[in-house]
Formats: structure tokens, sequence, C-alpha cells
């Protein structure tokens, strides 16, 4: 992905257009220096924590070739901070066995659940299974539809509340047996889900694509890397023989080959016009997206050091607040 600022000719003129006011906009907002922290100061490991479920900060901790989240079990900030400090200084004084001891101690025996329901099955994950946040969360979204859809759990649109509507909709779901959730069942879910819309082209070609991708990233939670992390816990899930994906075909991918038809030079030209003096940061998001083409992810950890100045470039790469999506990501 290339992301220069400086226009080649091959582009067109609204890339042309959008890259110049980029530059423009950017120079004007020279990077200020911030004191650079020592990981012994909470307000270091302030700016590194993240949340998974619920309200409560987690962190993630490198150390001695390993690396390991914590949860931190507080909604507070500031006392989350301390605890992350807490821990890399028991880390360096310590060692891994006993900051986990002190720090994670439900991991010091052996947990068994002989029959785990799908919230049972989707909080060992979360906990062991090592998949990113913000991965996770479209896995276990997609995961929860299926499973509600097998079980036949009705829910209106007050599930999509943030708040009562969703909570209480997750815990009809959370509830059901992971054993209820067999091979045959989804296969029977998958066709019936595509042989309903039959009758529209577009419609049934929507539903495929969407049955795919709720088989795909539910399949992913059961891939054998997130199970070996699993069965290495202090944990014994005893899985269903067979596990739900077990021989269900997923099928072709469909063809999601995009056809814009997005007055590029107009939207552009209406962006200048009226967000510098309605919002100047969606602004500058709009120019980041529009006109360098950085994903939401990488707008929202884009850091000063990324920028190039001498040669009008950003440097596309991990840096302390995220990873990138894939190693493929890496562009300058």
């Amino acid at each position: 992905m290339s992301s220069k600022f400086k226009p080649k000719k091959s582009h067109s003129e609204a890339e042309d257009f959008t890259r110049g006011l980029s530059a423009k906009l950017i120079a004007q907002n020279k990077p200020q220096t911030k004191p650079k922290l020592s990981k012994m100061d909470a307000r270091y490991w302030r700016e590194r924590l993240f949340k998974r479920t619920g309200n409560d900060w987690h962190v993630q901790i490198a150390f001695a070739g390993e690396q390991k989240r914590f949860p931190l079990r507080t909604p507070n900030k500031d006392s989350a901070a301390g605890i992350a400090r807490d821990i890399y200084i028991s880390l360096h004084k310590a060692g891994w066995g006993e900051t986990e001891k002190r720090f994670k101690p439900w991991t010091n025996t052996t947990q068994t659940i002989t029959s785990p329901t799908v919230g049972q099955f989707i909080s060992a994950v979360e906990t062991y299974g090592g998949i990113k946040p913000r991965t996770l969360k479209i896995y276990t979204r997609k995961f929860r539809r299926l499973v509600a859809a097998v079980a036949k759990i009705d829910g209106d649109r007050s599930r999509y509340d943030r708040k009562e509507g969703s909570v209480v909709w997750r815990e009809k779901v959370d509830v059901v047996q992971l054993s209820e959730i067999t091979p045959n069942a989804i296969r029977k879910w998958k066709l019936d889900y595509v042989e309903a819309k039959s009758g529209n082209a577009i419609k049934k070609h929507r539903a495929e694509t969407t049955a795919q991708s709720i088989l795909r990233n539910t399949r992913s939670l059961f891939s054998k890397t997130v199970l070996r992390r699993i069965a290495e816990a202090n944990l014994d899930l005893k899985l269903p023989e067979p596990l739900p994906l077990n021989g269900v075909e997923i099928g072709k991918q469909v063809n999601h080959r995009y056809t814009s038809s997005i007055d590029a030079e107009q939207l552009a030209q209406d962006a200048n016009a009226e967000l510098p003096k309605q919002d100047l940061e969606l602004f500058k998001i709009f120019l980041l997206a529009f006109g360098v083409g950085l994903r939401r992810g990488e707008i929202d950890t884009l850091t000063w050091p990324q920028f190039n100045w001498s040669k009008n470039q950003l440097n596309i790469e991990i840096t302390s607040y995220g990873a990138l999506k894939t190693d493929s990501s890496f562009a300058a």
C-alpha cells in the first residue's frame, strides 16, 4: 500500500487534489514532543491498556521472550495503570512464575469444565486464545448469531441495543450447551438460510456471502492454535466430539469485487469545502483515509514519528499503540 503524499503522474486528479490538501494540512500541525516515560512509571502503562469484554482494563506485557495478557480487574484506568506497572516490576524481580501466582492467582489450579456452554467456551477463548481483541469481537459476534439461529433463539431489534437489550440476548445465547451446536445442525441452518432467498438472485447471493462469513469466522474460534493454547492453560475444557464445524463445507468464497459509483473528485471538493469549517479532526481523518488509503485502525493509532517530513512520506508500521492487520500492511 503506497502512502506517499507526493502525487504521481499516474494518479487521478481527485487523488492529486486530496494528497496536496493532506500535505498542506499536516504541515500546519507540527509534532509536539512529549516526555519519554519510563516503564516504571504508571503513566507509561496508562496509554497501553485496553478492554476486551465488560468494563475492566487489560494489559499485554512482554518479558524474556514471552508476551502474556493480564486482566487487571478494575474499570479505573489510573488504578489499572498502577497494577500494570507493578506487574512489570515483578517480572524483572521474580520472573513469570511468581508474577502470575500473584497477579493471576486463578491460573494456579486446574479448572475442569465437563460440559461447557457457549459462554464458557467464548470466555476461554478470550482468556487464553491469543486473538486480537478487535478480531475476537467480530468472531464472537458471528458465532453467537450462528448459535442463536441453530438454537432458535428469537431476537428483535432490541438485541442491537448496546445496553440492556444486547446483554439479555447474549445471556440467552451463552447458556446454550456447546454440544447442541452440531455439524448437522449447522449444515441444516446454512441450507435453510440460503434457500429462503432462492426466489431472488441478489438476495440469495447476499445470503451465501453472509453464511460463509459466519461460518468462516466461527471456524477461527476452533482453530488448532486457539484450542492448543486453551489446552496448555490450567483449564480442562471438555469440548464436544465432533466439534461444531467438523466436516461442514463453507463453500467457494463468493466474489466481492467492488464497482465504484462515487464521483471521487466531487467528494474531495465537497469535503474540502465543508469539513475544515465543521470539524477539522474529521477532515484529517478523511484525508488520511481517502487521500492516503489508511485503514480505520491505522488512523486511530497513527503517531507523529511515522511522518517522514523530509520525504513527504508516511510510514505504516507497528507502534506501541497497535499492530498492523497483516504482515503485508507494512508500507512507506
